[in-house]
């Protein structure tokens, strides 16, 4: 049987594709954890871009083990924000719901990136993450949870989102996020990363804060640690 000279560049170009996607093995994990639950007053209901972002603070955990702390601001063109550190950077532009965020991470400082810590609050942000089919809190429309768009190296990537968010003091509903933390496991990542992941500006700066606790739960606490420390005294007598 002959092959025409289209159908085998056809095939080349498949294995190709197919051999850089084993190459490029992927995997990732996601995760959410209400943990601290926060609060604020409202959301913009515009899209949030790179440009929006001002001040969001990231924490990167090198291959080695040591540590940077980075801060978001914006760039150019208009619409852009990011974040450089020592042997990496991170950008936006446009629209965080249909742009991809652009992760760089040189290998030759610190053995790569092991994890970022990001903090969108001090940002005047959130992160949208998915909510099922719904589309989650009042004002943030549909998120999106963090997916790998493309990559030049392989990646074991745990995305956790940490600190439910709720709007106008409503609970969280567990789509709304404060802090997003990118681990890549026991293995550093170094290479070129881009992925999708929705963010939302707080309609106030600086309007994000925990949830007080209610003084029913602080006077139930207090009477368990008096209980304990009684029957300790007690048992000691």
């Amino acid at each position: 049987m002959k092959i025409s000279r289209k159908t085998l560049f056809y095939l080349t170009t498949l294995l190709l594709s197919l051999n850089f996607n084993v190459a490029n093995a992927a995997s990732v994990t996601i995760v959410k954890d209400a943990g601290t639950l926060q609060n604020t007053t409202a959301l913009t209901g515009f899209a949030t871009t790179g440009a929006m972002m001002d001040g969001m603070s990231l924490g990167i955990t090198y291959g080695n083990g040591s540590t940077t702390t980075a801060f978001w601001a914006d760039t150019v063109p208009a619409d852009s924000g990011a974040a450089s550190w020592a042997g990496g950077s991170l950008s936006l532009t446009g629209d965080s719901y249909t742009n991809s965020w652009d992760l760089l991470a040189s290998g030759d400082f610190g053995g790569g990136i092991s994890s970022i810590l990001i903090d969108a609050g001090v940002g005047n942000s959130v992160f949208d993450t998915t909510f099922g089919d719904d589309w989650g809190t009042d004002g943030s429309a549909q998120g999106k949870d963090f997916a790998v768009v493309s990559n030049s190296a392989d990646y074991d990537i745990t995305a956790t989102y940490i600190d439910a968010v709720g709007v106008g003091g409503a609970p969280a509903v567990g789509d709304l996020f404060r802090y997003l933390l990118i681990d890549f496991g026991q293995t550093a990542y170094a290479g070129t990363l881009s992925f999708m992941q929705d963010t939302d500006n707080l309609e106030f700066a600086g309007d994000i804060n925990p949830v007080p606790v209610p003084a029913a739960a602080w006077l139930f606490g207090s009477a368990l640690l008096g209980f304990f420390g009684f029957s300790r005294r007690k048992s000691q007598a």
